[in-house]
């Protein structure tokens, strides 16, 4: 069987490529001198290429740990960061993270969004909330 290196590594996948919008994140935090950030994006970035190219459930497992140390430290940042006169850019961060978690969640039990039967649907959904999530964590390196 003769495969083309975008098939070996999983690049015709959906999700695979929109993955890559985690690396605006790493390029973000280095620009900000905020290499924490970077990291944990490049982690980000690396672990969700191989868990949507191979599916393995350990790798999602690891995808999961690193996306859970990305919310604290950016909880951590944004708390850091509050102040009254960003009120307005608080509130958008706030709502970009609500965003995520309806898509996510909310699909999970409703069996909608990320979660639709229709794969093509999921992959859509889950694309979206990849790039909401990325400019949520954007606008707190940039407060």
């Amino acid at each position: 069987m003769n495969t083309t290196p975008v098939e070996t590594l999983g690049l015709g996948k959906p999700l695979v490529l929109s993955s890559f919008v985690f690396l605006t994140n790493v390029a973000t935090g280095i620009y900000t001198e905020q290499y924490w950030y970077a990291c944990l994006f490049c982690g980000l970035f690396l672990t969700s290429m191989i868990f949507h190219s191979t599916n393995d459930p350990y790798a999602k497992s690891v995808d999961q740990m690193v996306i859970f140390l990305i919310f604290l430290y950016g909880s951590y940042r944004l708390s850091r960061k509050s102040t009254p006169e960003n009120r307005v850019q608080r509130s958008v961060i706030v709502g970009t993270f609500l965003v995520t978690v309806f898509l996510y969640y909310y699909g999970y039990t409703t069996n909608q969004y990320c979660y639709s039967p229709d794969k093509y649907v999921a992959d859509v959904y889950h694309s979206a909330l990849q790039c909401v999530a990325s400019m949520g964590h954007h606008m707190i390196m940039f407060m």
